[in-house]
Order: C-alpha cells, then structure tokens, then sequence
C-alpha cells in the first residue's frame, strides 16, 4: 500500500503562495480519507473501482492545488484562509461515500 503521509506532503509542496501555512489537521484527514478511500476501492478492496482509488484521488486533489495556485491572486482575500485545505481535503475524499 501507498505511503500516503508522503502523498500527501508531496501535495502540500506544491502549494505556491509564499508564507502559506497548511493545517496539520487537514493534513491528518487527507491522509485518513486516502486510506479509507483505498481501502473501500483500492486494488485490493471487494468493490475495487480504479476511477475511485486512492490513486485518483491523488490526481484530482493535485489538479485542484495546482489550479487553486493559478487563481489564488484573484480569489479575494477574505476567502483564502484555508483554501487549501478545503482544496485538499475536497480533491482526496471526493469519491467517499
């Protein structure tokens, strides 16, 4: 199985704003719901679904950090704190159910 404590600071690196503090919560709860998720639909799982594991998960949560750094200018200021865990935590449980 995946490390996804690793997973998911390979996630966090890529959050470009300067000074941007990431939640260690959140990061607890990303790396909680990618178990989960894998663990529900991963290889492995009775009810495996490859366009519902944690691998894809990762994907998307990865797209959206990575579309969040595109538009973070332009996200007005009373809304960015904590936009990235929401981002995070959203991309990696997208598919929990």
């Amino acid at each position: 199985m995946k490390n996804f404590e690793v997973a998911v600071d390979q996630l966090i690196e890529r959050i470009q704003p300067d000074g941007y503090e990431f939640n260690e919560t959140a990061r607890s709860l990303a790396t909680i719901a990618l178990h989960d998720v894998e663990l529900r639909y991963g290889e492995n799982s009775d009810t495996s679904l490859p366009q519902h594991n944690a691998e894809h998960a990762l994907d998307v949560a990865g797209r959206a950090i990575d579309l969040t750094n595109l538009l973070y200018e332009f996200i007005p200021e009373k809304y960015r704190d904590k936009i990235y865990e929401l981002v995070l935590l959203v991309g990696v449980s997208h598919d929990w159910e």
